[in-house]
């Protein structure tokens, strides 16, 4: 089957029908610092926030590569839209899929599905107190604050003192998720890329949670407590992946915007009368087509992987499977930048201007890149379980 066939869904639908307004806001959004009203109302009227969820918490359970070509949609009309609902959607799936179910119908079982901004990454500090562990940390990039109900704190586990190891000697990590009222904004999102995804510092504790209110971060959960299955592949496979279909919107858009700017747009450094007429940029503005393209199936084609891997396996992800995620969202990412950065270059002075797409879609993209969850390192990373599964090939041929 092709990685496209299955993509389609009523929130992907929803999301094209909200393009041109989000890309109307965007403006106005990246001004204020966060999403405007009109933008939030629309997203929570669709429900996206919880489109990726169990349907017992009336979630749209849509399938991994469903769920990614909303994102890309919404990115492609204005990148902030797509980083939100990635962070913030991807939160509330994997959280109602792997808490215990008390603390799962507490957050998303009412009137209001949570909306949980913030990091679980290990930024703080978590001592096991009776039989639950008391949580004190300093966060950043709580992307979506502006909207969110919640915050989520990542902890390293302390007990008596000493930091708990699991089996393989990496350290136990847990996450919380905090209300809102319970959490100190700290700002500090003063930058030149998804201004409107308000991707403050937060700080929160001490606060106590019961042992079955956390969720396990390291080692992550072997097996959902429903939804998806595929909210069990681990971190290191969802992060990137979640990553990668904002960084293809923005990337599209960056391409459709130049092709609609370069034939009317003039230059004085040549015989042609306008950029679109340049061989230079033609030949350019095909190749990386073409690779944007190859990125985007090689991204689906892995997700359809993945997801069957996960409905007929306990997770997390292989460490081959996660290679191969790891090789593709850096090499997605890499394509991306290329783009944004051809499509900024060809429109001149008209992609400085404030306002002007071209100009939101290399600053955007530029920030997404500097994430830690895409760093280059994802290549050195794969390289080990890449070069076996290769050299084994070769074996085949070895007499």
């Amino acid at each position: 089957m092709s990685p496209m066939a299955n993509l389609e869904s009523p929130f992907l639908d929803a999301a094209r029908r909200l393009g041109r307004l989000l890309n109307d806001e965007a403006e106005a959004a990246i001004r204020q610092g966060g999403l405007t009203k009109p933008v939030v109302d629309e997203l929570l009227k669709e429900k996206f926030v919880s489109m990726a969820a169990d349907p017992q918490f009336g979630g749209g359970g849509l399938s991994y590569p469903q769920w990614a070509a909303v994102l890309e949609e919404l990115a492609r009309a204005d990148g902030a839209v797509g980083w939100c609902m990635q962070a913030i959607s991807s939160h509330g799936a994997a959280f109602s899929s792997n808490l215990p179910q008390a603390a799962a119908d507490d957050l998303f079982g009412g009137k209001v599905f949570a909306r949980i901004a913030g990091m679980a990454g290990p930024r703080g500090r978590a001592d096991v107190t009776g039989d639950g562990y008391t949580f004190t940390g300093k966060y950043q990039f709580a992307s979506g604050s502006s909207w969110g109900t919640h915050f989520v704190g990542g902890a390293i586990v302390f007990d008596n003192g000493e930091m708990v190891l699991n089996e393989d000697g990496t350290p136990k990590i847990v996450a919380a998720v905090v209300p809102r009222e319970q959490v100190t904004e700290l700002g500090n999102w003063d930058v030149l890329g998804l201004e409107a995804t308000a991707s403050i510092d937060y700080e929160f504790g001490p606060i106590y949670f019961d042992a079955d209110a956390v969720v396990n971060i390291n080692p992550w959960p072997s097996r959902v407590k429903r939804g998806p299955k595929y909210w069990s592949l681990g971190f290191d496979v969802l992060g990137g992946n979640g990553h990668s279909p904002v960084a293809l919107g923005i990337a599209r858009r960056a391409l459709e915007e130049i092709a609609l700017l370069a034939p009317n747009r003039k230059r004085q450094d040549g015989p042609f009368p306008t950029v679109g007429d340049q061989p230079h940029f033609q030949h350019e503005f095909v190749s990386l087509d073409a690779e944007l393209r190859a990125a985007r199936l090689a991204f689906y084609d892995n997700l359809e992987t993945l997801e069957a891997w996960a409905g007929e396996n306990d997770g997390p992800a292989t460490p081959e499977l996660t290679a191969h995620s790891k090789e593709i969202v850096r090499h997605l990412h890499d394509v991306a930048i290329r783009v944004v950065d051809f499509a900024f270059y060809w429109s001149g002075s008209a992609g400085l201007r404030n306002g002007h797409p071209i100009g939101r879609t290399f600053r955007n993209m530029h920030v997404i890149n500097q994430h830690i969850i895409v760093d280059r390192h994802l290549f050195i990373d794969s390289a080990p379980a890449l070069l076996g599964i290769l050299g084994g090939g070769a074996l085949e041929f070895v007499a």
